[in-house]
C-alpha cells in the first residue's frame, strides 16, 4: 500500500462527510422553497481487490444522495386572497397566453402564487395564465367552446378550459338570515349578571357587522333572558321566537345614532309627537319643542331630548325604559317598545348646520310591541273615561270603577275612585 493510498482512504471519508453536511444545509436553505424536495445522503463502503496475501489495498466510503420527489411538502400560509395550494396528489394547468391559441402550450406546476394582473387574469410569477373549467351559474361544468355541449374534463384543451378571470366574478351579496349561538353559562352565577357575546354577520352588502348578545341571569333558577341592541348603522333589531305560522316577538330595539349637533329647528317625530329643536327658552314652552341653547356637546342634546319625550308623552312616563341612552355610547338613543304600543321614529328632518342627517338613522323604523308572552309589563290606553260599575280582571283580581269613595261590603271586589270625573287615562 503506498502513502497515497493511505491518504486517499481518509479523504474519501472526509469528503462523503462533507457531502451529507452539504445536503442538509441545502435543505435548511431551501425550506420554504416552492416544489424543493428535501434529500438524505446515505453512505457507503468501497470494497476493494486484494491483489496479495501480504499486500493491502485500502477503500474507503462515498456518499450516495437520494431525493424522495413523491413527498407532500408543507403548505405555507399567506396573506394574499389568490394564492392557493395543492394537498395530495395533482398540478396546476396554465398557459403560456391568456387566450391559448393551437401554438400555446399548456404546462403543469404545483406553484400556487398567482396574482391579479390589470386584465383580471391570474398569473404566477413566471408570467403563466391559470386554467380551469368555466362553470355556468349554478355551478354546472360547460365547455369553454360555445358549440360542445358536453364538458370533458379529462382533456387538456382550449375547448373544455380558459384562463381564469376575476373581473368576471360577481354577484349579489347574501345576508345572514339564521344566527345560531351555542354557549355553556355558569349556573352558578347571581342573579343579574351579565355574559356577552359577539357575533359576526353581513348585511346586504356584503359587510362584517358585529352583534352583541347580553345573556342576563334571571332570578328564576338556570334561567337566562337575551337581551340584543342593534348593531352600529342599523335602525332596529327585532328578535322573533320559532313559532309556527306566525313567530311572536321576543324582544324588539331601535336606535338613533347621533354623529352631530342638531340645528335649530330641527325635527325628529316620535310615536306622532314631533320634537323640534330649539335654541332659546321662550320657543321651549311649545309642547312640541326641546332646548338645546345651553348644550355644548351631543350628549347634552340627547338628554334635553329624553326630558321632553318623557314629559310630552304619557308612555313614556309609565315606562321610563322606553327610550333611554346606551350605556356604553352617549351618543346614541335606545327605544323598547317592550308590553306597550309600537314605537314609530321619524328622524327624515333631524338635520345638523350643514342639513345632512344628524344621525346615521334617516328614515323611519318602527320598534315592535313585545308580545305578552314575553313581556315583563303591559299598558292598557283608556281612550275614553270608565264609567260607573265598568269592570277589569287583573291577575283574577275583579277591579270595578266608581265615582264614588268607598269600599264593596262584600269584599268581592277592588273599587277603582274617579270622584273627581278627570277624563284622563
Amino acid at each position: 500500500m503506498t502513502l497515497f493510498g493511505a491518504l486517499s482512504s481518509g479523504v474519501s471519508g472526509l469528503s462523503a462527510q462533507s457531502s451529507a453536511i452539504g445536503a442538509i444545509s441545502d435543505n435548511i436553505t431551501n425550506l420554504s422553497t416552492i416544489g424543493y424536495k428535501s434529500t438524505q445522503v446515505d453512505f457507503q463502503t468501497l470494497v476493494t481487490k486484494q491483489t496479495s496475501a501480504t499486500f493491502f489495498s485500502a477503500g474507503g466510503v462515498q456518499s450516495r444522495p437520494r431525493q424522495d420527489t413523491g413527498t407532500q411538502g408543507l403548505l405555507a400560509s399567506s396573506t394574499s386572497a389568490t394564492d392557493i395550494a395543492l394537498a395530495g396528489s395533482g398540478f396546476f394547468v396554465v398557459n403560456e397566453a391568456p387566450v391559448a391559441t393551437i401554438s400555446d402550450e399548456y404546462l403543469f406546476t404545483r406553484a400556487g402564487s398567482f396574482f391579479q394582473d390589470n386584465e383580471g387574469f391570474l398569473r404566477n410569477t413566471a408570467g403563466y395564465f391559470l386554467q380551469a373549467w368555466p362553470t355556468d351559474p349554478s355551478g354546472v361544468v360547460v365547455p369553454a367552446n360555445a358549440s360542445l355541449t358536453i364538458a370533458n374534463q379529462n382533456v387538456i384543451s382550449r375547448d373544455f378550459l380558459e384562463s381564469v378571470n376575476l373581473s368576471r366574478v360577481g354577484g349579489t351579496a347574501k345576508a345572514t338570515s339564521n344566527i345560531s349561538i351555542g354557549a355553556n353559562l355558569p349556573s352558578n352565577d347571581a342573579a343579574g349578571t351579565s355574559r356577552r357575546t359577539d357575533v359576526q354577520f353581513f348585511d346586504t352588502l356584503g359587510n362584517a357587522v358585529f352583534l352583541s348578545v347580553d345573556a342576563v341571569k334571571s332570578t328564576v333558577d338556570n334561567n337566562w333572558d337575551v337581551a340584543v341592541n342593534p348593531p352600529a348603522g342599523t335602525s332596529v333589531l327585532t328578535l322573533l321566537d320559532g313559532g309556527s305560522p306566525t313567530p311572536l316577538v321576543y324582544d324588539s330595539v331601535g336606535q338613533l345614532e347621533f354623529i352631530s349637533r342638531p340645528a335649530a329647528g330641527a325635527t325628529v317625530i316620535i310615536d306622532g309627537i314631533s320634537y323640534v329643536n330649539s335654541t332659546t327658552a321662550a320657543q321651549n314652552a311649545t309642547s312640541a319643542r326641546w332646548l338645546t341653547a345651553g348644550g355644548t356637546t351631543i350628549s347634552d342634546d340627547i338628554n334635553a331630548l329624553l326630558t321632553a319625550v318623557r314629559l310630552q308623552d304619557s308612555d313614556f312616563q309609565i315606562a321610563d325604559d322606553r327610550i333611554v341612552v346606551k350605556t356604553d355610547e352617549p351618543n346614541t338613543i335606545l327605544f323598547k317598545a317592550k308590553g306597550n304600543d309600537t314605537i314609530r321614529v321619524e328622524p327624515e328632518k333631524l338635520l345638523d348646520t350643514n342639513g345632512i342627517s344628524a344621525t346615521k338613522q334617516a328614515v323611519f323604523f318602527d320598534v315592535l310591541r313585545q308580545d305578552a308572552k314575553y313581556a315583563e309589563e303591559t299598558q292598557f290606553h283608556f281612550p275614553v273615561l270608565p264609567t260607573t260599575n265598568d269592570q277589569i280582571t287583573i291577575n283574577g283580581i275583579i277591579y270595578t270603577f266608581t265615582n264614588s269613595e268607598g269600599a264593596d261590603a262584600t269584599g268581592a271586589d277592588t273599587l277603582i275612585a274617579n270622584s273627581d270625573g278627570s277624563t284622563t287615562d
